[in-house]
């Protein structure tokens, strides 16, 4: 990163894209807006990014994904090798500590 001004200039996805990428933006912003010590701004993106992350987990499993496949492919029905719902996971634990560390809580950022 680094170029955070830039990021939060970015537009949002469009309309038509899938899920996951919403999910991306809010976790991208979020982390540059707590890079910028903008905790309103970065808490609002998390807020959003969870919202996105529990549409995707609502989505559940299709009965015809094969066993060895992981969840869903960026949050549409359709099965794929792509581990959405961990990777975002991931994606919600990084932007809390972020925020955390913002806030100078690095003790508090560890634990995520």
């Amino acid at each position: 990163f680094g170029r955070n001004a830039e990021i939060l200039e970015l537009p949002r996805p469009p309309a038509f894209a899938d899920f996951y990428w919403f999910g991306i933006w809010h976790f991208t912003r979020g982390v540059a807006a707590a890079r910028q010590h903008d905790l309103l701004r970065a808490s609002a993106c998390l807020e959003s990014l969870q919202s996105v992350h529990e549409d995707i987990k609502a989505m559940g499993r299709p009965s015809d994904m094969p066993d060895w496949a992981f969840g869903n492919f960026g949050g549409n029905p359709n099965w794929g090798a792509f581990p959405v719902i961990q990777t975002l996971d991931i994606a919600v634990a990084e932007l809390e500590a972020s925020i955390s560390v913002a806030e100078g809580n690095r003790e508090e950022a560890l634990t995520w």
